[in-house]
């Protein structure tokens, strides 16, 4: 049986509508991502899972109990916000404390499971701060700590990693997922970053203007993408017809995704699987330099270029395995 089941969801508001007969599935113990841009929905379907907004139409049931009109604090789940949304007069422990002082558990019991929570977030000691005597960081730790105190069957993240820098932004992200293997808890995580998602997730639901794009692993995703908007999505795929250029893929179709990291120059084009071109520009990446280049087709390719990077102008040929294009509808 599925842990969470979200049937035929829909939201509007006003003449918006936020989902549109949303359908998934999450199983016990497994690390869920929602992924979508601005205004894709993702925040309030974790919202509509939370009890937080009340669905149009449809249902959720959590462990086979429908919870579809049940609030927030009669569900088996915890939400960490992306603010944290911390009290600042209160200190640690009593922020950790507050839920469950509010379900009414004993107090022996709530020192044990808020020691538990601090050391589970790598916070044992810091009972008596301040949240404004806490770093970016370990103010969301303490924001996790204080969901992971309820026992939740389910947790819900809402950009938890947005308010943080970069480099530790990946780190926590890491120790993040570190916790959710120790606990054994279903995480659901809303994102707008496609390299943590894909970087965290066991599996990642795209969301496109409040319906479900795709759902599939990280890899599945990445290596086949089920449509263009999709694959120029995630990771900046190339979309490139049989027209443009010669192609011998695995499986026929109208078109395929080919990603700039599957491109390799050549000393000289092949006669399937390749093209010679001229690149208009190059962008420097960190990993390499991202080609811009034109076919003679007149089609434009991106291309990670990992060596030495030819100049603007220059004339270069490429080549890609079969395996490499990925089958796109029309």
């Amino acid at each position: 049986m599925s842990l969470l089941s979200v049937e035929g969801v829909s939201r509007r508001f006003g003449a918006v509508t936020a989902l549109d007969g949303m359908t998934l599935a999450l199983e016990p113990g497994e690390f869920f991502a929602l992924l979508g841009g601005s205004g894709s929905g993702k925040s309030t379907l974790l919202r509509v899972i939370g009890g937080f907004e009340a669905p149009d139409a449809g249902r959720v049931t959590l462990a086979g109990e429908d919870v579809t009109r049940i609030p927030p604090h009669r569900r088996r789940t915890a939400m960490v916000f992306q603010s944290y949304a911390l009290f600042p007069h209160l200190s640690v422990f009593d922020n950790v404390a507050y839920g469950l002082r509010r379900e009414g558990t004993p107090p022996a019991e709530i020192a044990k499971r808020v020691a538990e929570a601090l050391d589970l977030v790598s916070l044992p000691g810091f009972s008596e701060r301040r949240p404004h005597q806490l770093s970016g960081g370990q103010q969301q730790r303490v924001a996790i700590a204080r969901a992971i105190a309820r026992r939740p069957a389910l947790l819900l993240l809402d950009e938890p990693l947005g308010a943080l820098d970069a480099g530790l932004r990946e780190r926590t992200g890491l120790e993040l997922r570190a916790l959710q293997r120790r606990l054994g808890t279903s995480f659901v995580m809303v994102t707008h970053d496609q390299a943590e998602a894909l970087a965290l997730a066991d599996r990642v639901a795209v969301l496109e203007a409040g319906r479900l794009a795709q759902v599939g692993t990280p890899r599945a995703l990445w290596d086949r993408p089920a449509t263009r908007s999709l694959a120029r999505f995630l990771g900046g795929a190339n979309i490139i017809e049989p027209t443009q250029a010669p192609l011998s893929a695995e499986e026929p179709a109208p078109a395929y995704a080919l990603r700039p990291e599957r491109i390799r120059l050549v000393p000289e084009a092949p006669w399937l699987n390749g093209a010679a071109a001229t690149v208009e520009e190059g962008v420097f990446r960190g990993e390499g330099v991202m080609l811009t280049v034109r076919l003679d087709s007149g089609a434009r390719l991106r291309v990670l270029c990992a060596g030495e990077a030819p100049a603007a102008g220059s004339r270069v040929a490429l080549a890609w395995d079969a395996a490499a294009l990925a089958p796109l509808p029309a």
